[in-house]
């Protein structure tokens, strides 16, 4: 099962575990391919925004089954920082509304 959690206050999204859901014809586990996607697209998101100035001790663990993204906004940036995880959080979300045997989401 994987289990994302969202703080958004914190600015932070921790993912564990993987999904064992549905495999493709190659063996792949598409909610694990999912969830790894969103993952990715924040920790790209991450690096833009700290180039661009809006973050400052932006963190990426990337590792199999686990993640944990997280930043500090500036405060002129907390919104546009707020909307990236939020965009990235709602799709941990539609994933656990439609598979709630594979994906928990929580956000704190």
């Amino acid at each position: 099962m994987i289990r994302a959690s969202y703080d958004r206050t914190a600015c932070s999204l921790q993912v564990e575990g993987h999904a064992l859901g549905e495999r493709n014809g190659e063996g792949n586990d598409l909610l694990c391919c999912s969830a790894t996607i969103l993952t990715y697209t924040l920790s790209a998101a991450l690096i833009d925004l700290c180039a661009d100035g809006h973050v400052s001790d932006p963190s990426a663990i990337l590792r199999p089954g686990y993640a944990l993204l997280a930043c500090t906004p500036s405060h002129r940036s907390r919104p546009t920082v707020t909307v990236t995880f939020d965009t990235v959080a709602r799709g941990f979300a539609l994933l656990a509304g439609r598979y709630p045997e594979n994906i928990v989401f929580e956000e704190k």
